[in-house]
């Protein structure tokens, strides 16, 4: 991980898929972001615990091995309901409604385009500083 910088937004980025990880990164740092990867639900658990103060936005995909994207949700909001949530996910929005109903406020559609992602992130992060 590189240093942090203190004026760019930090994403806990959750997907078990490592070339979707891999384009996220590219993605975002070139938008001004620094990604923080979790391949797994329980690497995530572990890196939200001991920096959820400085994690501005996650980036959650509900299927994942070990912990579940869902199960997830609801430990991390356990420890700090404060960080939006951002569910990527290739299930239609109705669906997704079904599995987590009103614990995340936004949704990414799977696959997501490069210029997207930047976007959806930066209107997840200015519709939490309104509440």
């Amino acid at each position: 991980m590189n240093p942090r910088e203190a004026d760019r937004p930090r994403v806990l980025f959750v997907d078990d898929e490592v070339s979707l990880v891999a384009l996220a990164r590219f993605a975002l740092e070139r938008a001004g972001w620094d990604l923080i990867p979790a391949h797994n639900g329980s690497e995530a658990l572990e890196v939200f615990e001991a920096e959820h103060d400085t994690i501005d936005v996650v980036v959650l995909d509900l299927i994942l091995p070990g912990i579940s994207g869902d199960e997830l949700l609801d430990r991390m909001a356990a420890i700090d309901d404060s960080v939006p949530v951002v569910i990527a996910s290739g299930m239609e929005a109705h669906r997704i409604a079904e599995i987590i109903g009103q614990r995340a406020l936004h949704f990414v559609h799977k696959p997501f385009s490069l210029m997207s992602l930047p976007a959806s992130l930066n209107a997840a992060l200015s519709r939490a500083a309104a509440f």
